[in-house]
């Protein structure tokens, strides 16, 4: 629950430590789809861009999660499961949404079981469309 491996807690670790167990939290994961993220340009400014991401990342837990043979999905982690309780990477996307440009600054390792006590994994993930009409 620090934010990509630094010394910044994130609002759910600041949850757990207040409400201990009675605190449960939900991850969220996926494997393919398309995703945006915002770009940082000094000539045309900052803006949304649109990436797709067309298989699982190598060595993440998405790789392995994606076999299985549901779209939409809940796990209870046990802290007894091995797959959970070993390290893997994993894409950490906060506010910017998606950033590919370095994709080592998201794409980090860490322990499922002491990050979330569930996970909702989404094989395919797509874009909302934001026209409520």
């Amino acid at each position: 629950m620090y934010y990509a491996g630094s010394n910044i807690i994130t609002l759910g670790r600041h949850l757990k430590d207040f409400y201990k167990e009675d605190y449960y939290s939900v991850g969220f994961d996926f494997g393919v789809g398309t995703i945006t993220g915002v770009v940082s340009d000094k000539n045309k400014g900052d803006y949304w861009k649109t990436y797709q991401i067309k298989k699982p990342f190598k060595g993440t837990y998405a790789n392995t999660l994606f076999l299985v043979d549901k779209n939409i999905y809940f796990i209870e982690l046990d802290e007894k499961s091995k797959f959970f309780n070993e390290k893997s990477r994993s894409l950490i996307i906060g506010g910017g949404g998606y950033d590919p440009n370095p994709l080592y600054k998201i794409l980090v390792s860490k322990v499922y079981s002491e990050t979330y006590d569930g996970l909702i994994f989404v094989k395919n993930i797509s874009v909302p469309d934001y026209n409520l009409n």
